[in-house]
C-alpha cells in the first residue's frame, strides 16, 4: 500500500507507505514507522482486523466533540500529552512503556489542538488502541535472517516482541535454529541446521536454502532498543552488490555494517541520500564482525567457504585475512555517538544492543537500562541467566 507524496528520500521515515503483513499479529492495529509518537501515530494508513478497524469508523463524529468548550481533549492537551517529552519531542515515549524515568509531558494551547496527530492519538487512547498498537516499514527486497540456537531461546521474547513493536521492516523474514520451535512467529520461515555442525557450515547450510539476493543478518541476542531509520537503511541496502557488474563500482559493498566497532581506516561513502556511512580500507586492523550487517548473500557465502569447520569466535578472527581479498567491499555506519564498552559506538540509524548476552551472561554491564527496560516489558528474567555485572 502506498500513497505518492513529497517524500524527499532523505527524511528518516517514509510515512506515506506501509508495509501490510496479514501474518502479524491482528490484536493489534498497525500504522507507518516514525519518530513522532509524542504527538500521534502516523495518520496516513492503519490496518489491522475487522473488529479493532470498525472502531475507526466513529471517528469523525467523536472528533467533532473534541473542540467544544472545556473537552476532555482540550483539557489533555493542557495538563500535558500522555506517552511525550517537553524536552525531546522525537523520544517516542509510547515505545518505551518500562523506563524508570519519565520525562515531564509536552503542553499544548489551545490554538495548536487542530493537529491530525494529536486527534488520532487521543482518539486512540480514549478507546485503548494506543496501547495495542504497532508500527511497519518497507525495505524492499532485503530478507531478515536471525540466527538462533534453543538455548538462547530467552532472548526470543524480547527479539521478536522489538521486531513487532518497531523492526518490522524487511520484506521476508527467515530464522535459522538447531530444531522447529512453535514459539517462533509465523511470519518468520524456519531453517534448520544441524545441531553437530560447527558454526560457519550451520550457516552455510541455511544461507543456501533462502532465494534472496540481499540480507540483513543478526543473531537473537542484538535486538533493537529504538526505532530504526528506516529511510538510511533503504538506501544501505541499495549499495549492496546484487550483479556481477557491481563489481567494478566503488560504492558497491559486500558487506555494510550497522555499528561502528574495531579500528579501521575508511572514506566517507558520497552517494546521494546516504549519510554516515564509510567504506572501510584493507589495510584496516579489523574488517569483519558478526553484527547486525547488510550482506550480499552470494558474498558471505563464499567467506564462508573459505572457513568451514570452525567456531563462531575462529570465524570472526579468521575472517579478518579473507575479506581483506580485493573482491570484498565492506563499509560501516559511522556516527557521533557515546562509545559502549571497548569495542562499540551506539547507533542512530539502528539502535540495538552489541550484544544481549557476553560469556553466557545478560551484558548489563554495558546496556544495563535497555535490558531492564526490555527484560520487565517482555517478561524475561534477567536472574536465571545471570548478568555480568
Amino acid at each position: 500500500m502506498g500513497q505518492i507524496d513529497k517524500f524527499n528520500g532523505y527524511q528518516p521515515y517514509k510515512v506515506s507507505e506501509v508495509a501490510f503483513n496479514p501474518l502479524l499479529d491482528q490484536s493489534y492495529v498497525y500504522s507507518a514507522l516514525w519518530n513522532q509518537t509524542n504527538a500521534g501515530l502516523a495518520d496516513q494508513w492503519f490496518f489491522g482486523s475487522q473488529e479493532m478497524m470498525k472502531t475507526f469508523t466513529l471517528m469523525p463524529e467523536e472528533a467533532l466533540t473534541y473542540f467544544k468548550a472545556n473537552s476532555n481533549y482540550l483539557k489533555t492537551l493542557k495538563d500535558g500529552i500522555p506517552h511525550s517529552s517537553i524536552s525531546n519531542v522525537f523520544s517516542n515515549e509510547i515505545c518505551h512503556p518500562h523506563r524508570t524515568e519519565r520525562p515531564l509531558p509536552l503542553k499544548v494551547a489551545k490554538s495548536e489542538a487542530i493537529d491530525n496527530h494529536l486527534i488520532h492519538k487521543y482518539f486512540l487512547m480514549s478507546h485503548g488502541i494506543l496501547k495495542k498498537s504497532r508500527m511497519t516499514a518497507q525495505v524492499p527486497g532485503v530478507a531478515r535472517v536471525m540466527y538462533t540456537h534453543t538455548d538462547y531461546s530467552d532472548c526470543w521474547p524480547i527479539y521478536f516482541g522489538q521486531v513487532e513493536k518497531v523492526g518490522n521492516v524487511f520484506t521476508d523474514n527467515y530464522i535459522f535454529l538447531n530444531k522447529q520451535d512453535d514459539r517462533i512467529p509465523e511470519y518468520f520461515t524456519q531453517i534448520f541446521y544441524d545441531d553437530s555442525l560447527p558454526y560457519t557450515e550451520r550457516l552455510l547450510t541455511c544461507f543456501k536454502k533462502i532465494p534472496s539476493e540481499i540480507v540483513f543478518f543478526e543473531h537473537e541476542d542484538m535486538f533493537l532498543y529504538d526505532t530504526p531509520e528506516v529511510t538510511q537503511l533503504i538506501n544501505y541496502s541499495k549499495l549492496i552488490k546484487s550483479k556481477s557488474a557491481d563489481d567494478f563500482y566503488l560504492n558497491r559493498f559486500d558487506a555494510i555494517k550497522m555499528i561502528r566497532g574495531g579500528r579501521f581506516i575508511s572514506r566517507k561513502v558520497r552517494v546521494r541520500g546516504v549519510k554516515n556511512l564509510k567504506a572501510i580500507s584493507r589495510l584496516s586492523q579489523w574488517i569483519f564482525s558478526i553484527q547486525p550487517t547488510f550482506w550480499s548473500r552470494k558474498s558471505l557465502i563464499s567467506l564462508l567457504e573459505n572457513h568451514k569447520g570452525v567456531g563462531i569466535w575462529e570465524f570472526e578472527f579468521g575472517a579478518q585475512r579473507t575479506i581483506r581479498k580485493p573482491k570484498f567491499r565492506v563499509a560501516t555506519v559511522v556516527e557521533d555517538t557515546k562509545k559502549r564498552g571497548d569495542h562499540h559506538y551506539d547507533s542512530r540509524i539502528y539502535p540495538y544492543i552489541a550484544t544481549g548476552i557476553v560469556k553466557g551472561k545478560w551484558n548489563t554491564l554495558e546496556y544495563q537500562s535497555e535490558l531492564l527496560e526490555l527484560s520487565s516489558e517482555y517478561g524475561v528474567d534477567l536472574s536465571i541467566r545471570g548478568t555480568n555485572r
